[in-house]
């Protein structure tokens, strides 16, 4: 995860984009953003103590965390399983009665 608090803290300490860019391993783009947004939302170090990282990344970016839980994340990945199962079932079941169907024609 960015390190959204490190930015913020080093911003307000008036270190340099390239400085903050190699201590928190990030694009300058990254970083610029940050700091665009940090400003648009009135965010200055320090942060309140309580305000996780998580919630500080849905504060600055809710577009980009769609997940707002385990439970959503988890339902994503069963509606995928079971649509890829009834996928494969449905193409078995076409194979099936194809061979079966040639089958039985034969029989006649």
């Amino acid at each position: 995860m960015t390190k959204y608090r490190e930015i913020i803290r080093l911003t307000s300490l008036g270190c340099s984009q390239r400085t903050i860019v190699a201590s928190c391993g990030v694009a300058q783009k990254t970083v610029v953003k940050v700091q665009k947004r940090a400003n648009e939302l009135n965010l200055m170090w320090p942060l309140k103590d309580d305000l996780t990282d998580r919630e500080l990344a849905k504060m600055l970016f809710p577009k980009l965390m769609p997940f707002s839980n385990l439970n959503s994340c988890l339902y994503l990945v069963l509606a995928l399983a079971l649509t890829t199962a009834l996928a494969l079932a449905t193409r078995c079941s076409f194979i099936i009665s194809a061979h079966f169907g040639r089958q039985y024609a034969h029989n006649r």
